[in-house]
């Protein structure tokens, strides 16, 4: 394949899960950042440095608005911080409203966790230990969803979520100039996924939010669920309930799912005429029949009304001209 001149991510991800102690760099384990204690939040939020570790109160770190991930299991993760302490960092940056508070890049969970700590504890202050960064809206964008694909077990509804605000991302930067070539390759590299398995989840965006269910609950496979997004909604929905139906607690496999779907999808055919036997030819002929000479009576009927009627007129007008 011919080379091609791409302008890689700035490898936001890779950095962060270097810096987060979850990857080896080629010299061995990634660097720690400096620590440095919190020294009040004029103070820190003017002099943080991209990329510094600092002591942060809680209170002072606010989720980010653009996080559309679930964060579940926070007891689990209270109980364990309450016990070992924090052993991984928070990733934020300065609040883009020019407020002193910091909005969460990497890290959500652990925050919350935290708070929850802290207002068990009468409302002690705690502090989390955070790796600033200075990043623009798309760059901090690209870092929240990169770190939360390669290291959650995200739902389909979330992957779908997650490849469309990348694409967004990646068209911004296209039309900036800051990143060329294919919009798909593109977008398929920064969420870590074959091009091919991104366009299948796109192809779920428009398909009735129950089969997008049905693919998390593990009733039938991507593959299936893409064809039947294919077809119309009505036809979603009846081959969803039938799959659902048949469903014995073992995922249908694609033969399965792909028979109930061209059952369902199959016009069903219109009833053609029975042809008239005999009798049936008699009884209509006979009906016609009857029909004519009703017609026939009512029409000499009406004659002899109308002859009646003239010979009434006739006779009166003999009657007065005896008269006169």
């Amino acid at each position: 394949m011919a080379e091609r001149k791409v302008r890689a991510f700035d490898g936001l991800a890779e950095e962060l899960a270097q810096r987060e102690g979850k990857t080896k760099t080629g010299d061995g384990a990634a660097p720690k950042p400096k620590r440095r204690a919190w020294s009040g939040h004029v103070q820190a939020y003017a002099e943080a440095r991209d990329g510094e570790l600092l002591e942060i109160p809680v209170s002072s770190i606010r989720p980010n608005p653009a996080n559309f991930f679930h964060v579940d299991d926070i007891e689990e993760l209270a109980a364990d911080i309450a016990q070992v302490g924090l052993l991984h960092p928070l990733v934020v940056r300065h609040a883009p409203d020019g407020a002193t508070d910091y909005e969460i890049i990497s890290g959500e969970r652990r925050w919350r966790a935290l708070t929850l700590l802290s207002e068990r504890e009468g409302g002690r202050e705690r502090d989390a230990k955070s790796i600033v960064r200075i990043m623009s809206d798309d760059d901090a964008a690209h870092a929240l969803i990169s770190a939360n694909v390669e290291t959650r077990e995200l739902t389909v509804r979330e992957r779908i979520e997650a490849i469309s605000r990348m694409r967004e991302i990646v068209e911004r930067r296209r039309e900036a100039g800051t990143v060329s070539g294919n919009t798909a390759e593109l977008v398929a590299e920064a969420i870590g996924m074959a091009p091919r398995q991104v366009k299948r989840y796109q192809a779920l965006a428009a398909a009735v939010p129950e089969l997008v269910e049905a693919v998390d609950a593990d009733l039938l496979t991507l593959r299936s669920a893409v064809e039947l997004a294919a077809r119309a909604p009505e036809v979603q929905t009846a081959a969803l309930a039938e799959l659902r139906g048949s469903y014995d607690g073992r995922k249908h496999t694609e033969a399965e799912a792909a028979a109930i779907v061209a059952r369902v999808a199959k016009p069903t055919p219109k009833k053609r005429p029975v042809p008239a036997g005999p009798v049936e030819r008699v009884e209509k002929s006979l009906r016609s029949s009857l029909m004519t000479l009703k017609r026939v009576v009512a029409i000499e009927d009406a004659k002899r009304h109308e002859i009646a009627a003239l010979a009434r007129e006739i006779i009166t007008l003999v009657e007065e001209g005896t008269e006169g």
